[in-house]
């Protein structure tokens, strides 16, 4: 638009774009990058976000959509792509553009101070799986936190990622598991070096993980970085469950609501309180939700809290990451006696690439990265 209108002497008409974001599941999260230009160039008329609700069917078990009804020619899930649900209940999308359009196109991350961490004498025993690194079990004071691994993480679904699925289909991501060719035992820990690949196909990154006891506490040390032919990767990160009765948790980050690095407009920064039940939104395609982006302190009530040696996302919901991409429908997600924790070095950009532009690069995750985080009890 640049090159061809706003510094072309030759083109002064007025440019309006019909439809330059597709607000399809958890989408519009490349807003603020318009908006930008909009604002900059008197030339740019305006944009039209396609569009305004989703065209769901209601049944009894819930909203329907194409191929649900026998149909043999349909666009599957194509019609949900509005900013409002079919009953007109906002989106996130829907706040992320009302932020926009009311001239917000810069979200600054405040100082605030981290509430201060009470040391605990806890006693601290591991168990992990030596062939994938995974921590099996984590025993606090002779009681089991998890319900789940932990376990590395790359996969996610949103809709705005089905321009990537040939590249996940060709990495089989839905079946990428971790390698480890190296196992180190620790004084107070383990440290693994490993890679993450599917069967038959080239390793998609290396990695190590280490987990140490210190102070009372686990510190987890994750580093990654990608082979030569890996990109558009969805998010890099650790992935367990824990009883749902640890459903609370406070935080300190973008929200109230599920922010991102290219959709955060619509939040401020700060500290809030939540649970895993209100976090999670409804989308009738069940996709990627409830990610806090650029958090410092997460607090699961009563269990344990996390900090790190950098801001990092984070989600906490009733569904693990394969319940969400199995699952077509929001009906269909199962009803867990455990609540999902994804703590994330990165995650791509939300973007609208469903039907739209490829997410701009400066929102794809760096090919490598570290971090450490540290869990109190």
């Amino acid at each position: 638009m640049e090159e061809k209108v706003f510094n072309n002497p030759k083109e002064t008409r007025p440019l309006i774009l019909c439809e330059y974001s597709h607000a399809m599941g958890n989408s519009c999260g490349d807003l603020a990058a318009y908006w930008e230009k909009i604002y900059r160039y008197d030339q740019f008329f305006g944009a039209f976000v396609w569009e305004w609700a989703d065209h769901g069917i209601l049944t009894p078990n819930g909203y329907n959509y194409g191929g649900d009804f026998g149909e043999e020619d349909h666009d599957g899930n194509f019609c949900i792509d509005g900013l409002v649900f079919p009953n007109r209940e906002i989106k996130s999308s829907t706040l992320e553009m009302k932020a926009v359009y009311g001239g917000k196109v810069e979200n600054l991350i405040r100082e605030i101070n981290i509430p201060k961490i009470r040391i605990n004498e806890n006693e601290i025993k591991l168990s992990v799986n030596e062939d994938t690194g995974e921590l099996i079990s984590l025993n606090v004071n002779g009681k089991e936190v998890l319900c789940r691994p932990i376990s590395i993480n790359l996969n996610r679904y949103i809709d705005n990622d089905n321009r990537s699925k040939s590249i996940y289909d060709y990495y089989k991501l839905n079946t990428i598991k971790p390698y480890v060719y190296e196992m180190k035992k620790l004084e107070n820990g383990y440290n693994f070096k490993g890679v993450m690949s599917a069967k038959c196909v080239r390793p998609l990154l290396s990695f190590e993980i280490e987990y140490l006891i210190i102070e009372n506490a686990l510190q987890i040390t994750l580093k990654y970085k990608f082979a030569s032919h890996a990109r558009r990767l969805p998010r890099v990160g650790i992935e367990f469950a824990v009883d749902k009765k640890y459903c609370d948790f406070s935080y300190i980050g973008y929200g109230p609501y599920e922010s991102y690095i290219d959709k955060n407009l619509a939040c401020e920064y700060g500290y809030f309180e939540s649970n895993a039940y209100d976090n999670f939104t409804h989308y009738i395609r069940p996709q990627e939700s409830g990610s806090h982006y650029a958090t410092k302190y997460v607090n699961i009530n009563n269990l344990l809290i996390v900090t790190a040696n950098k801001n990092f996302s984070f989600s906490i919901t009733p569904y693990n990451t394969k319940d969400i991409i199995v699952a077509k429908h929001d009906y269909e997600l199962p009803n867990n006696d455990f609540v999902n924790v994804c703590l994330d070095i990165a995650m791509r950009g939300i973007g609208s690439a469903s039907c739209g532009p490829e997410l701009h690069e400066r929102y794809e995750i760096p090919s490598e990265e570290s971090i450490v985080f540290k869990i109190d009890f």
